[in-house]
């Protein structure tokens, strides 16, 4: 051996000691990700039975991309979720080792979608539905028309009569209790009569034909009685719904990151090729409804067929979808998407980039 060669020292390294904050952390990184975090500054120790439960909150940041099909521009935006789960870990003094506690995969993911529904996909589904395009098209879509039906009979008893009998619709109780509890009627005497909110709605919008009212009135119950409507296991306007906030919120964030980053190359509409636009669907919605792609490629058709979106089919393998122009300028002047790119509240932070 030459004069040259390096030696390394040989240390003898005993049994090191793991505190619960970092046992929480390495469990953490090993079920969820890198991409949670654990708040060391918010550990909650408690005794119970002689043992130390140390429970700490975690919190998660979601990355999705936003891609131009057409001109190739991407940009990425990172969420911070706050305080999205909590986990618990206890020093077991019979097995000498830490026992942890924390949500499944399946749980997180499901908190995740809440908790994105919460901070924004609530206020795009609520300016959606005030777009009469947009309200008209998902409403008048094959599956949500003939699955409602039953309720836009009412609703024509209901704008033409004034007056719904309760005996016509012996068969359409649960219809008939669901627009009782949405508050456009109430029942009187073996008969329901207009409530006080059907006639200030009618005012405010001035229906023309009991078609427009259906429509306005559909769309309440998605937006404000879901609840009820998955009681009554009346799914059809998932997937519709789901579709144009899908798009229509990365249209608005996309132009909105685009102007204010100076990011010139940016295009006015956002294009997404049909194909990767289910796979973006499948992706974010999958774990929910078991539709296969063809079953979404008719939904999307049937919004196209509606005008909630338009089509340019450049080749059998190219066709994009996009939205309508006069629909995103509605969305922008909401300003939904500088509000959540300039939030910092507690619950996350965001920040986004150009690619």
């Amino acid at each position: 051996m030459t004069e040259n060669t390096l030696r390394f020292p040989k240390i003898k390294i005993g049994v090191r000691y793991t505190s619960p904050i970092s046992e929480a952390i390495y469990q953490v990184i090993s079920r969820y990700g890198f991409n949670f975090v654990v708040d060391r500054e918010n550990v909650r120790k408690e005794k119970v039975n002689g043992c130390f439960i140390y429970t700490a909150p975690v919190s998660g940041t979601v990355r999705f991309l936003i891609e131009n099909d057409r001109s190739n521009e991407r940009i990425v935006v990172s969420i911070m979720l706050r305080k999205l789960f909590r986990v618990k870990v206890t020093y077991d003094l019979a097995k000498r080792k830490y026992l942890f506690e924390g949500p499944s995969i399946s749980e997180v993911r499901e908190r995740i979608s809440n908790k994105l529904m919460e901070i924004i996909d609530k206020k795009y589904s609520f300016c959606l539905f005030q777009i009469e395009q947009i309200r008209k098209g998902i409403s008048e879509s094959l599956f949500v028309r003939t699955q409602f039906n039953p309720i836009r009979n009412i609703c024509k008893d209901l704008f033409d009569k004034h007056i719904v009998e309760v005996d016509k619709y012996k068969n359409r109780i649960k219809q008939l209790e669901l627009l009782i509890k949405a508050n456009y009627l109430r029942k009187i005497n073996g008969k329901c009569v207009p409530s006080e909110k059907f006639y200030d709605i009618v005012d405010k919008y001035n229906f023309e034909t009991y078609q427009d009212f259906a429509s306005y009135l559909i769309s309440d119950l998605i937006l404000n009685y879901w609840t009820l409507l998955d009681k009554m296991k009346m799914y059809a306007y998932k997937p519709y719904l789901r579709l144009t906030l899908l798009y229509y919120k990365e249209a608005d964030i996309f132009r909105r990151i685009a102007e204010e980053t100076d990011y010139r190359m940016h295009s006015d509409i956002l294009y997404k090729l049909k194909d990767k636009f289910i796979d973006e669907y499948t992706k974010q919605y999958g774990y929910r409804d078991n539709y296969r792609k063809s079953n979404i490629s008719g939904f999307l058709d049937d919004l196209v067929l509606n005008r909630v979106f338009l089509e340019d089919i450049e080749d059998e393998k190219s066709t994009f979808i996009y939205g309508d122009k006069k629909v995103l300028e509605e969305i922008s002047d909401a300003r939904i998407a500088e509000e959540f790119i300039k939030s910092q509240r507690e619950e996350f932070y965001v920040n986004v980039r150009p690619l």
